[in-house]
């Protein structure tokens, strides 16, 4: 609990389902604290809300303010701290709380009345926090009663999507300037050096204290089942995969990988609403015996509130949902596979789709089936949104940079699955924090430059940026002649993957090249230094 009892502002990068949220959930319980957590997703609010109510027995601590409250009952109780509030225990409310050294303690402490009462965490989305209704409201209740801290959850989703469909989410900067002396806490399972400095920025974070985590995956075998032009049946190796070329988004391998899971086992992700219900509506057709539901951001809120709980706790057994709207920070302990249809432009939402399973610990699969024109479709995307980027700020150039890096890992991943080479798992890893490396090529030195470029792989190859205008290696690329020769700066940019020397053993490409078989369970995934 150190981050949130300490007197900085932090930045905390720890892995999925490591327990980012009793960080700053656990001080606020035990230390009577009034904190106010800012969210991306209504799904992830629901779950953090539930799950802190369920856990103080009976008292309610945490509150829904986004747009999927349940009634405007639920922000009139939050925003009102009467007399009667605080000194429900009958003790002085200047009084410092006990101290706990566990929930269990917590919830006896709870039981008999004391302490948790006068807790309150507020939850609400960038959206909600954007409106000036809301900020007197805020400005209100913190003259009556300080916010201990202000937390920002899944906070690269500020930089990832702020620059692009989400502006609110470059107003939450707001906090600082209105309540300059209230610390600001930052929690992500994808905050690479790049998000850090933005962050640092776009908040005004002060003396900040940066806590990470190797991100291990001990539990995880991982599968991409790709093809191309070039490859036109899958080079997975699973006797009974035929995914290829023809294949559609009803495809019956995805059938069949989501139907031997139990309830609430198994999570189907696609990039698009239309796909959601197209595959869900199929998916119903072929397993009549299964409980299965869409799920996605047109729905009503009380409709996704529903799905959400009843998948939660095993009443639906496969749930289709877009990638985008759900699954991110929620604690979902039966799911066993998670199933992506089509491939995310951004390697930093791989990484985070593969945290959405065995969160209990168990053993689990993620399975990606992707085709060319997913990267197609992706990079048109990606043409599309940068296509004007000559009078932008230095930070929408900087943001462009490192969506091109996350782009280009996920082109690494798809390459290395087509061509059965290097651990599929690690350059995952590894590439969700790995960036490029600039080159400064004369023109006198350009046709040597190319002549060395062309003796290495496709995808280790220097590439020339006509945005920013200048050569460069991309993240993670074996190029070692050329990098030596006109690299700018080796730091972060040339870290190789593990290859079939220190394999993971649990994505396909290592079980391949394994001389012997061994139990997918005996060695670790990478440790990212």
């Amino acid at each position: 609990m150190t981050p949130a009892n300490s007197a900085c502002d932090i930045i905390c990068r720890y892995p999925t389902a490591s327990g980012k949220s009793i960080i700053y959930l656990l001080p606020a319980v035990e230390r009577d604290n009034l904190i106010l957590v800012v969210s991306p997703l209504c799904s992830l609010i629901l779950d953090q809300v539930g799950q802190l109510n369920s856990n103080t027995a009976g008292h309610r601590v945490g509150y829904n303010l986004s747009s999927s409250a349940e009634t405007s009952r639920e922000e009139e109780d939050a925003f009102s701290l009467d007399e009667y509030d605080w000194t429900l225990d009958g003790g002085d409310p200047a009084a410092p709380a006990p101290q706990h050294s566990s929930w269990r303690q917590i919830i006896a402490t709870a039981s008999a009345g004391v302490c948790v009462q006068r807790s309150r965490v507020l939850f609400c989305t960038p959206e909600k926090l954007a409106c000036e209704h809301f900020q007197q409201k805020l400005h209100n209740l913190h003259q009556r009663r300080r916010f201990a801290y202000f937390v920002v959850d899944e906070c690269h989703l500020l930089i990832d999507q702020g620059y692009s469909f989400r502006q609110d989410y470059l107003k939450v900067g707001w906090l600082r300037t209105a309540f300059a002396q209230t610390r600001i806490l930052c929690f992500s399972a994808t905050c690479g050096a790049y998000v850090t400095t933005s962050l640092t920025s776009l908040l005004s974070l002060r003396a900040v204290h940066i806590f990470e985590m190797d991100a291990v995956k001990r539990n995880v075998h991982f599968s991409v089942h790709y093809v191309s032009k070039r490859v036109k049946l899958c080079p997975c190796g699973l006797r009974n995969c035929t995914w290829s070329i023809q294949s559609t988004v009803t495809d019956k391998n995805i059938v069949k990988t989501a139907k031997m899971w139990g309830p609430g086992g198994a999570l189907v992700l696609a990039n698009g609403r239309s796909d959601v219900e197209k595959l869900c509506a199929f998916m119903q057709k072929t397993l009549p015996d299964r409980t299965i539901e869409f799920y996605h951001g047109m729905l009503q809120d009380s409709a996704r509130t529903k799905i959400q709980d009843n998948f939660l706790r095993g009443a639906i057994d496969i749930l289709v949902a877009t990638a985008a709207s759900f699954g991110t920070g929620v604690n979902m302990p039966l799911v066993e596979q998670v199933i992506v249809v089509g491939m995310p432009m951004s390697i930093q939402t791989v990484v985070q789709i593969i945290g959405r399973g065995g969160r209990n610990g168990q053993q689990y699969r993620v399975d990606f089936f992707a085709k060319e024109g997913d990267m197609v479709k992706n990079n048109i995307m990606f043409v599309q949104e940068n296509k004007d980027k000559s009078n932008c700020s230095r930070a929408h150039i900087q943001h462009y940079v490192q969506q091109k890096n996350n782009l280009e890992i996920v082109e690494r991943v798809l390459y290395n699955t087509e061509n059965k080479e290097d651990c599929q798992l690690n350059t995952v890893l590894h590439g969700a924090n790995a960036v490029r490396q600039v080159l400064n090529v004369p023109f006198a030195s350009l046709s040597q430059m190319k002549t060395m470029n062309m003796k290495v792989r496709r995808i280790d190859r220097a590439k020339w940026d006509s945005v920013i205008r200048t050569w460069y290696l991309p993240p993670l690329a074996s190029n070692a002649g050329v990098a030596r020769t006109w690299g700018v700066s080796t730091t972060g940019a040339l870290r190789a993957p593990h290859t079939h020397a220190d394999p993971c053993q649990k994505c396909r490409n290592c079980q391949r090249h394994c001389q012997t078989p061994r139990p997918p369970i005996v060695r670790d995934a990478v440790v990212i230094p």
